[in-house]
């Protein structure tokens, strides 16, 4: 498959596949943070989301 994509870099490839999933699943807990933060929940939980999400 390298081959097939002219990847010269196989350890840069995996690490930069590895750091745009990261970022992708970062970015889907983001939105489920802000939906649930839109929604009518309780303080305390709303609190603790809202700091999740500052982080």
């Amino acid at each position: 498959m390298a081959d097939d994509y002219e990847i010269e870099d196989v350890e840069k490839a995996i690490d930069d596949i590895m750091q745009s999933y990261e970022k992708d699943k970062l970015n889907n807990r983001k939105f489920e943070i802000l939906e649930l933060l839109e929604q009518d929940i309780e303080q305390e939980k709303k609190k603790g989301l809202e700091k999740d999400y500052i982080c």
